[in-house]
């Protein structure tokens, strides 16, 4: 599978089963480069049936990636029943323990993780997970302790090792993007990089629900604003990711 020259073959392994807490099996695919030493991974879950190519660009600048089947979709097993308001294994199957992230530590040289919402409450009715803040920043907390707010570069830019964390402005500020920023600042550091996204969209069972009224629209550019704003005045540095204009 080597078609470019001086390029990384590539390993391909179809429906790799991972264990839950639970017992229930989850199935990925996964492709590595084909040759000696460690790399770092990318590791994607989606309930639209997993990809079984289209990696290969990642794959070749060395990194490991691996696409699951979310619980109860496709290939895996369990009860697919995520977002729902319901208490449900799939939103267990999202968040890392941090009895597991320790365990990782030294394995994982790169940690790209989601920092959802600043309210409990938010987090509850939207995402169905108690605690959310709680539990999310401690994960956080225990990532930041393996690599730190600086980030290792490869010869050609790429992200070798760092932390990189991914905040999804939503309308009527229920992501609590400032507060987690400031969390981030104080807690952890002002140099840790930040990518603030502003592609949210109502789907699925958002449109015309009575129960997710306030998040049955897109972001305005007031909101978008108000986000960028907090991440230029928490935040340090240069290695901030602000996706373009809101749409």
């Amino acid at each position: 599978m080597n078609d470019e020259t001086g390029a990384l073959g590539i390993i391909t392994e179809l429906d790799v089963p991972a264990e839950m807490r639970d017992g229930t099996i989850l199935r990925a695919n996964v492709f590595r480069p084909d040759g000696p030493g460690r790399f770092p991974a990318i590791l994607l879950r989606t309930p639209y049936r997993k990809k079984t190519e289209g990696f290969e660009r990642y794959v070749r600048c060395g990194y490991v990636v691996a696409i699951q089947d979310t619980r109860g979709r496709y290939a895996s097993d369990g009860e697919y029943a995520a977002n729902t308001g319901e208490s449900d294994k799939e939103s267990e199957d999202g968040y890392d323990s941090v009895e597991v992230l320790r365990l990782l530590d030294g394995v994982v040289d790169i940690w790209m993780p989601d920092l959802k919402y600043a309210d409990p409450d938010a987090g509850c009715r939207l995402s169905g997970i108690e605690d959310y803040p709680q539990r999310a920043r401690a994960a956080l907390a225990e990532m930041y302790r393996q690599v730190g707010d600086d980030w290792e570069l490869g010869p050609e830019g790429e992200l070798r090792r760092g932390l990189l964390v991914r905040m999804l402005v939503l309308p009527d500020g229920l992501a609590g993007i400032e507060e987690n920023l400031e969390w981030i600042s104080q807690d952890l550091s002002p140099r840790v990089a930040i990518s603030l996204l502003a592609q949210y969209h109502p789907a699925h069972r958002i449109p015309g629900s009575s129960e997710f009224h306030d998040i049955d629209r897109r972001v305005n550019r007031a909101e978008w604003e108000r986000a960028v704003t907090a991440l230029k005045t928490h935040m340090e540095g240069k290695r901030h990711h602000v996706q373009g204009a809101v749409i």
